[in-house]
């Protein structure tokens, strides 16, 4: 068993400024993340960092993700793995909700805002032919994601607030 097999690989992106903000904390917190997770007993985690600052856009969302699970993304100045991409994770500001917003599941019907650029979503994408036509309405992670809130909770400052 070669070393890719015996991790997982993750690619994380995260935004750049955002809104009126000129920051954005997705960015910060993606840039900071270590590049392996050792774990004793388990997979290790290879953390690749997406290069670009994601503007909030649905063409350049669509674009990125092409290229992420293509293996033909770049990430932390280094070549993806090409033979598998485990998890793509994008990391999002909402600046309306003042802590961290720990998303659960992804319904393809609300794109219904338009992006920075201006353009709306491409409801060609979810219309009978299109690529996501056969995704089902809701997706739910099949992580433990109050598991992940209980972590998170203990490991930042007691003023930081989790939905």
């Amino acid at each position: 068993m070669t070393s890719c097999e015996r991790r997982i690989n993750v690619i994380v992106t995260g935004g750049g400024a955002y809104d009126a903000f000129d920051y954005n904390t997705a960015a910060d917190i993606r840039d900071r993340l270590p590049s392996i997770i050792l774990r004793a007993g388990k997979l290790d985690i290879r953390i690749f960092r997406y290069p670009v600052d994601t503007p909030c856009t649905y063409d350049f969302g669509i674009q990125a993700m092409d290229e992420i699970w293509s293996g033909k993304a770049v990430g932390s100045g280094e070549t993806m793995p090409t033979q598998r991409v485990d998890l793509a994770l994008h990391l999002g500001m909402r600046p309306s909700y003042p802590g961290y917003c720990i998303e659960t599941h992804v319904r393809k019907n609300v794109c219904k805002q338009a992006g920075e650029d201006g353009q709306g979503f491409h409801v060609s994408m979810v219309e009978v032919g299109g690529p996501w036509a056969e995704l089902p309405d809701c997706l739910y992670s099949n992580f433990n994601m109050e598991g992940l809130k209980t972590s998170l909770v203990r490991r930042t400052p007691a003023s930081t607030m989790y939905s």
